[in-house]
């Protein structure tokens, strides 16, 4: 198994010429049909990492569940509470090539679980971010996560971050 690895290896680091990723693009597309047919999980996982490319912060649904039920002090919203509450607040959930709705999630959810206990002394003047209602924290966490998603110099990397 490792020799074909490195052998793989080899081969993707001598590509040079358009023949050669053609090459490359008809193994893969044999490849990825027979595992979607053996193994649709599997296929599924992969074809959610690829509708990645071409955003600036995108993370999987599973990814993003994945690190959620890791972060301590435990998030406040699951996925679909934090939907609800950033439509009925009217705030954008994704936006197009830039960030989809679980990267903001885990931004949002990274910042109220950092931060949320400062923004409430020092914006709200509560003692604790509990006293705090969510239509008051959320656009407020929403904005400052969108200054990370959509950071100018591009620093921030959302995949980087969360070591995905």
């Amino acid at each position: 198994m490792k020799e074909y690895i490195e052998k793989f290896d080899e081969l993707m680091k001598a590509r040079k010429k358009d023949s050669d990723y053609t090459l490359f693009d008809s193994a893969f597309k044999d490849l990825f049909a027979w595992c979607a047919d053996k193994y649709s999980d599997a296929a599924k996982r992969v074809i959610d990492k690829l509708s990645g490319m071409g955003w600036k912060q995108y993370v999987t649904k599973e990814e993003a569940e994945k690190v959620y039920q890791t972060m301590t002090p435990a998030p406040k919203w699951n996925h679909s509470q934090f939907l609800q509450h950033i439509e009925s607040l009217n705030l954008e959930k994704d936006e197009e090539s830039v960030y989809n709705c679980y990267a903001l999630w885990l931004v949002c959810s990274m910042i109220y679980s950092d931060d949320a206990p400062t923004l409430a002394l020092f914006t709200f003047s509560r003692n604790r971010a509990e006293e705090v209602d969510d239509r008051e924290m959320l656009p407020l966490i929403h904005a400052l996560a969108l200054n990370k998603l959509k950071d100018k110099d591009g620093k921030f990397d959302v995949r980087k971050y969360f070591c995905l």
